[in-house]
């Protein structure tokens, strides 16, 4: 599509971004050519557009040079500038998402994830001034709320009331049909079948299962109803939280005791053992249980000042309940300074939990997590996150936790399943209530009784191993 004016709406996960690199390269690789300035929200993003496009140059054999940080000073605040100037003296240069990013500019303009900057309309004002002179200005995203800028734009441009913009649209489903997993297959050199395409889509759609309507189908979500935007959530990322996923099959439950004793000790030893042990100051933590349908999920933050940094969170699907006991003893007696932790006491969780706090006095309590719990948690895990004093992994999977928090006759909460047929594969905002209990475990430091001290020595680790 060679319009001058062009949006897409679009599915995460299809590539979008990667083909206008291509693009991008192209445009640019004669005398003749045009700039392009790449907006997006995220400066990992605009730093990943450099890099697609580094790629494209090489694939082309095009001569382009790369500066991998330009800072330049504006008015108002410094901005960091990705940039590639290319062999025929155009450049390619990845801006953040703000209107005067664009001053002095000339060439194409593209809008990445336009649904989740914060100045829709200030600089869809400015690329269009850029457009004066020539070139072209394209706005793609994934959806977030009905009425968000960038949707209210959609329906404008459907209505006849702005012109000459040519739409697209691009559901996960239609990018699969025409060979988004084959095109996978291909770069990672595996063997495309039917039916791995189809086990492809599925694990796509459990990801992002609960909003896989607005993420997937382009179908945006109703005003109001998602507490946590994704704009939020963004903010507040941490690349390095490391997450440690383990999961049993329904064997394992009738193995050996000694067997599984030694299966979680090992566990333990070579996946978190190290993390844990670099963790100097105040430890709290928040487990929201799980066992044979949703997953057991144990959130570990640091208190640093007034920060609360996620050390590590941990997934555990289908394991046996002494076996989880065992874990979070093993993680519990080894963190040098625990203060305080909170346990889901809902249903099957309560004897766990109750074991906890009877073993840990004073510093583990169980919570019967209800619309009063909701009320009070969700409101104050979101200002943490408003104030970035809160720190979440850069993963899918637990972002789509965060997302099936709505906002449900005034309450915050996690929306009732619309599917228990698929349960066992299945998320439901499990790391998003983990991450509440360990917050308010978190806050509440000093409210209760002497902080519990464990002193961490390797020996401990391994004194059942071989038993």
């Amino acid at each position: 599509d060679k319009s001058s004016l062009r949006l897409w709406e679009k599915s995460r996960r299809i590539g979008a971004s990667f083909t206008l690199s291509l693009e991008a390269v192209l445009n640019g690789m004669t005398a003749d050519g045009k700039n392009t300035y790449y907006l997006s929200y995220n400066k990992d993003m605009t730093r990943q557009f450099i890099k697609d496009s580094a790629y494209w140059c090489s694939r082309l054999q095009v001569t382009a040079e790369l500066y991998e940080e330009v800072i330049v000073t504006e008015e108002r605040k410094d901005i960091t500038v990705f940039r590639i100037k290319l062999a025929s003296g155009k450049e390619i240069a990845a801006l953040p998402s703000v209107e005067y990013a664009l001053r002095s500019k000339q060439g194409d303009v593209i809008l990445d994830e336009a649904a989740f900057v914060e100045d829709f309309e200030g600089i869809k004002k400015a690329a269009l001034a850029l457009l004066i002179w020539g070139g072209s200005f394209s706005i793609l995203s994934t959806h977030n709320g009905d009425d968000n800028p960038f949707n209210l734009f959609i329906k404008k441009i459907k209505r006849g009331e702005e012109k000459d913009w040519s739409l697209h649209h691009t559901t996960f489903d239609k990018a699969v049909k025409e060979g988004l997993y084959k095109k996978i297959c291909e770069s990672q050199k595996i063997a495309w079948s039917e039916e791995n395409e189809k086990g492809f889509v599925e694990r796509v759609y459990s990801i992002y299962k609960d909003n896989a309507d607005e993420e997937l189908r382009c179908i945006p979500v109703r005003s109001g109803t998602r507490y946590f935007p994704r704009l939020l959530l963004d903010t507040c990322l941490d690349e390095t939280i490391p997450i440690v996923r383990k999961a049993f099959d329904d064997n394992f439950l009738n193995e050996r005791k000694h067997k599984k004793e030694r299966e979680v000790l090992k566990f333990f030893k070579n996946e978190i053992w190290d993390t844990i042990g670099m963790i100097e100051g105040a430890a709290f933590f928040g487990f929201d249980f799980g066992r044979s349908g949703d997953l057991s999920v144990i959130w570990l933050l640091e208190k640093c000042g007034e920060e609360l940094l996620t050390r590590i969170i941990i997934e555990l699907r289908n394991w046996p309940f002494d076996e989880q006991y065992q874990l979070l003893t093993l993680i519990l007696d080894n963190l040098k300074s625990l203060k305080g932790g909170k346990c889901d006491a809902r249903g099957n969780g309560q004897m766990l939990a109750e074991r906890l706090e009877l073993d840990y006095p004073g510093i583990v309590e169980q919570v019967m997590i209800s619309n009063a719990w909701y009320a009070r948690m969700m409101p104050l895990l979101k200002s943490s996150l408003e104030e970035k004093n809160f720190t979440v992994p850069s993963d899918e999977y637990i972002l789509s936790d965060f997302s099936v928090v709505q906002l449900i006759k005034g309450i915050p909460k996690i929306a009732e399943r619309t599917n228990e047929g698929v349960r066992k594969t299945q998320r439901h905002g499990d790391a998003a209530v983990a991450s509440a209990l360990c917050l308010g475990a978190a806050l509440e430091e000093g409210e209760g009784a002497a902080p519990y001290i464990a002193e961490a020595h390797p020996q401990d680790v391994n004194m059942f191993l071989g038993y």
